[in-house]
């Protein structure tokens, strides 16, 4: 994956993040089956499409706060589509040339045409409506080149 992450002084000034959408994990506790099947239906066509849309991206665009947090503003494109979308970052670890970096960026699904489920999309669900908002977790290990 085409990983960049710009630091100036320790701070974070810049990246791009491409997230293989095939690594997609349901962190919901229930039964392994059913978390598999979830999974793959979250992969499918009727969520995020990953045999024809197989990566994500967030590039960013600005940063506010100094690190250990910071909020990163940015373009996040997925299933082709970009939409600007925010993250909250905060610096794990540093040691030597190597940031461990963690963080969330949440955003609506349905900004990106995955509207299975969505009660906005749809009235007549009942129990089956599925939440527009994800948040997506963030794990980087940077190393300096």
């Amino acid at each position: 994956a085409n990983n960049t992450l710009e630091v100036r002084d320790g701070q974070i000034s810049g990246g791009t993040l491409t997230v293989d959408m095939s690594s997609l994990k349901c962190l919901d506790k229930m039964e392994d089956a059913k978390k598999t099947k979830l999974e793959n239906h979250l992969k499918g066509v009727d969520f995020f499409n990953v045999k024809k849309f197989p990566t994500a991206t967030f590039k960013m665009t600005s940063v506010s706060g100094t690190m250990p947090q910071a909020t990163v503003a940015g373009e996040l494109t997925i299933k082709g589509q970009t939409h600007p979308a925010t993250a909250e970052l905060q610096a794990a670890n540093s040691q030597g040339s190597m940031m461990v970096i963690a963080g969330t960026l949440i955003f609506d699904r349905t900004a990106f045409g995955v509207t299975y489920g969505s009660g906005s999309f749809f009235d007549d669900l009942g129990d089956g409506v599925i939440a527009d908002e994800i948040t997506l977790t963030i794990g980087i290990k940077a190393s300096k080149q």
